[in-house]
């Protein structure tokens, strides 16, 4: 069998010796759920199989609260940083079954009521400007549906959709779209590059315009506005002069209002700062394509009536 397959066989039978447990099936399967919201991969001991390292909570020499004592003895030498196959391979059945496990709650509720938990992964600003509409009829029709908002970069955000650390995401459709994603268009923003209004000798000029190769740029580490960013510098044929690249529109914002250079960022970002009175839009600019921004998520996770419920929702604006 080649190394990096696992019958799945095996991953039960591991879990069931460790997690024995997990066989009273009203306890809603806890282990699997401290698992998943550790945001770490198990990593299976090569020399005694069938033992799990940990680096659960915020000691990655003991266990999370929950972990039964017969977990295995644990090795604090050897924290898990990365992941191994058979570590991958237990995340992803443990989040399948954690699906699967939702759906059969809902299949066998007595009434019509919706339960359980819908998790969100947004930018502060969606958070902020886009979701609240959305999730206050949301809430006044499901009252019962506990609601995990998780904010953070919104280059991440189709990466932690697919990653099933998610149930729905607020994200810029990218050129290429995944298989099984679909969609809502919520909004539409141009992408806009902001100057300091208290450094500008920040902007070096040549024949009155910006010179590009001397100005000093922060610009994202990553996502769809490097991907624009980049596509510019190669359409142009010059060679910028990047000061930093950050993580998040956020932060470009406040180090562009420091003086540090010239930034690229979603207008609708820009327009929630509390940083906005301290930088200008350049009117001499690149015209780049703009985010089309979404209410996005897997075309499996319509199935979970949660999931459908916000869709139908969000699709009623």
């Amino acid at each position: 069998m080649n190394h990096l397959q696992y019958d799945i066989s095996i991953i039960e039978t591991i879990y069931f010796t460790i997690f024995p447990g997990f066989l009273n099936m009203g306890n809603g399967y806890p282990e699997f759920k401290i698992f998943q919201a550790s945001g770490r991969v198990p990593s299976f001991c090569k020399d005694q199989p069938g033992l799990l390292y940990y680096a659960l909570g915020p000691d990655p020499g003991h266990p999370a609260p929950g972990v039964g004592a017969g977990a295995g003895p644990l090795y604090p030498e050897q924290p898990v940083r990365g992941t191994d196959p058979a570590g991958e391979a237990f995340k992803q059945y443990a989040d399948d079954v954690l699906l699967r496990w939702d759906r059969l709650q809902d299949e066998l509720a007595s009434d019509t009521v919706l339960k359980g938990e819908l998790s969100i992964y947004c930018s502060v600003t969606a958070a902020y400007g886009i979701l609240p509409a959305i999730m206050a009829r949301y809430r006044r029709a499901h009252p019962q549906v506990r609601i995990h908002l998780e904010t953070g970069d919104a280059a991440k955000a189709l990466t932690t959709l697919f990653n099933q650390d998610a149930d729905l995401v607020i994200a810029a459709l990218p050129d290429a779209l995944p298989e099984d994603l679909v969609f809502q268009v919520l909004s539409e923003t141009p992408l806009v590059f902001i100057a300091p209004l208290n450094y500008p000798e920040i902007i070096v000029e040549k024949e009155g315009r910006t010179d590009w190769e001397r100005t000093p740029l922060i610009i994202p580490d990553r996502g769809l506005s490097r991907d624009r960013i980049d596509q510019w510098f190669a359409r142009e044929n010059f060679i910028p002069h990047i000061y930093s690249e950050v993580a998040g529109n956020e932060a470009i914002i406040v180090m562009v209002s420091l003086g540090c250079g010239l930034g690229l960022v979603p207008r609708m970002v820009l327009e929630k700062s509390p940083f906005l009175d301290q930088v200008r839009v350049l009117d001499e600019s690149p015209e780049l394509p703009p985010f089309i921004i979404a209410l996005c998520t897997r075309e499996k996770n319509l199935a979970n009536p949660r999931v459908q419920a916000l869709w139908e929702i969000a699709g009623h604006r």
